[in-house]
């Protein structure tokens, strides 16, 4: 049963004694963990939270804390108790630094190929991509840099495409927001601060981030690589994300 509606861009399925909340990626939208959602709810309460549009209607704020604020507000307003947090890229993010604050009791998180660690390196990333983000430049940036970063070759095609629409879809400065607010944490203290437990899972593509450096960060970390598949796995490759959410929430 879809208990509230758009109005709070929220998706509230299910009444199950555990609560699953997904947070989404940049510039993605909660429908990203429809199937999910969809499956999941049969057995637990599970939202879906349209984080980025809540923020505009606030006004725009971008930082961090202001949506946090917001994501914390939310979840004391729907009695959601002991969640465990599944973010996907952004949203990973955004979900450990829920866990850094503190200000959600007993949860857990999932962190679906999110950036991690936030070093120069990555900043530097980060800084070209929004180098990219201008009128003269945004076409051969989503057609071709992020699509080659993203999927796997056997995912490109019709749903790629789509994704990718949708992505392009949102306002160049929005998106230059969140990157440039996301660059400007100064995460070690973030991710040291992490007590609660947090499974990190990686596209195939995905190299760079290992066990054993996640380890290194976040000392409460698992992990585990999905060895097909590419950095949007809750779209493509569902049935083994449900696995990975139900074995954590087994784990509680």
């Amino acid at each position: 049963m879809l208990i509230e509606s758009a109005h709070l861009n929220l998706i509230d399925l299910g009444d199950g004694d555990r609560t699953v909340v997904f947070l989404h990626g940049w510039c993605c939208r909660p429908g990203d963990f429809a199937q999910l959602a969809t499956s999941l709810s049969q057995r637990h309460r599970v939202l879906a939270i349209d984080w980025q549009q809540r923020m505009r209607r606030r006004g725009k704020d971008c930082s961090f804390d202001g949506i946090c604020a917001d994501l914390t507000d939310l979840f004391e307003k729907r009695k959601v108790v002991a969640p465990l947090i599944c973010g996907h890229s952004f949203g990973g993010s955004l979900a450990l630094y829920l866990g850094a604050t503190r200000t959600i009791p007993h949860c857990r998180f999932v962190a679906l190929d999110s950036t991690l660690p936030f070093d120069e390196t990555i900043k530097e990333v980060l800084r070209h991509w929004n180098e990219e983000l201008h009128p003269e430049s945004v076409d051969a940036f989503y057609a071709g840099y992020m699509t080659n970063r993203l999927f796997s070759v056997e995912e490109t095609g019709s749903r790629s495409d789509a994704i990718i629409q949708n992505m392009r879809s949102v306002a160049l400065d929005e998106a230059r927001q969140l990157l440039e607010q996301q660059c400007q944490i100064d995460w070690k203290p973030v991710f040291a601060s992490i007590s609660q437990p947090c499974h990190y899972v990686a596209s195939s593509i995905n190299q760079v981030f290992t066990g054993e450096l996640l380890a290194s960060l976040i000392p409460t970390s698992t992990y585990e690589r999905m060895e097909q598949g590419g950095h949007f796995m809750s779209i493509f490759h569902p049935a083994q994300v449900e696995r990975i959410i139900e074995q954590r929430l087994a784990a509680q």
